[in-house]
């Protein structure tokens, strides 16, 4: 396991953007904070002096359920602005979300380093809340649930926006996805004292 407490990262390193990047580092443009802690984290662990890895800014999904292909991407410049997705992914034994910080690729393996929500003790799945509240608030965990996750471990893509009012860095909303909602809305009418449903 990686290290959990962040304060064993701090040792003196360097990250060297590749020659494709050349224009980042001319700029003085860096890795986001938590790309950076987790990259000190692998190399805490590998005890090596120097290792490389490869991250991507952008990948193609296709979801079961959702026709085509889905862009997920996780970037501080694109269109001048930050974009970084939302996902939920299988942890253990439940469904949790988090947002993705990168695709990166190691060892020949394609990963998915993603900051997540704490995973509960009691196994939860984030999409059946989502399917019975329509609305799923969540709030991304401490230095230990930046995970690296294998891409099977992918479930679904989130609409989400900030609970303002709170954190809005750390505090979310997620909101139950268009294609479900005839299901949900169904699903209520049925429930409903005052509305007869008809299949």
């Amino acid at each position: 396991d990686l290290p959990n407490d962040e304060s064993n990262c701090w040792f003196e390193r360097e990250i060297i953007w590749t020659h494709n990047n050349y224009q980042k580092q001319k700029e003085n443009k860096t890795i986001s904070y938590d790309i950076q802690l987790f990259l000190a984290k692998m190399g805490l662990k590998s005890q090596q002096q120097k290792f490389s890895v490869k991250c991507y800014t952008m990948t193609n999904v296709q979801f079961s359920d959702i026709p085509g292909h889905t862009i997920l991407r996780c970037t501080d410049c694109y269109k001048g602005k930050p974009w970084y997705d939302f996902v939920t992914v299988k942890v253990g034994g439940s469904e949790v979300a988090g947002k993705l910080l990168s695709i990166v690729k190691t060892a020949g393996k394609t990963w998915l380093l993603i900051h997540t929500e704490a995973v509960p003790n009691i196994p939860s799945q984030a999409s059946e809340k989502m399917m019975n509240d329509f609305v799923y608030k969540f709030s991304l965990g401490d230095f230990k649930c930046i995970r690296l996750v294998d891409v099977s471990c992918l479930k679904a893509p989130l609409i989400v926006f900030p609970d303002y009012g709170r954190n809005t860095k750390r505090d979310f909303i997620a909101v139950l996805p268009k294609r479900k909602w005839a299901m949900f809305f169904k699903k209520e009418l049925r429930n409903s004292t005052c509305w007869p449903v008809h299949d």
